[in-house]
């Protein structure tokens, strides 16, 4: 019997949207299908705040990356937003850390 894993999805500004919707809706499909369901799929950001990501597309992230639940899988979308993120040390590390347990 598979066990439920959570999915996190780092979003931010000028994420690219198929970055980031299309491994959302397929961890979330495959979890609708799966009984029990598999996965629990959850977009983080830098701060709970709505980012704008390409196109104008706005998400708020369900939690921040202070406050969300331990990720299993750790998935880092791309887009033109990356480049400064390169800069964002605190973020930086807590890729790192995270790199550790997912």
């Amino acid at each position: 019997m598979p066990s439920l894993r959570n999915v996190a999805i780092l979003v931010f500004d000028d994420v690219e949207i198929l970055d980031f919707a299309g491994p959302y809706e397929v961890f979330n499909d495959a979890g609708e299908i799966t009984t029990p369901t598999a996965f629990n799929v959850y977009n983080i950001g830098i701060s709970n705040l709505p980012v704008i990501g390409r196109g104008k597309f706005m998400v708020t992230p369900r939690y921040s990356i202070d406050d969300c639940p331990q990720a299993d899988i750790l998935l880092i979308p791309g887009g033109f937003g990356t480049r400064p993120l390169l800069k964002h040390e605190r973020l930086i590390r807590w890729i790192a850390d995270q790199s550790q347990k997912v």
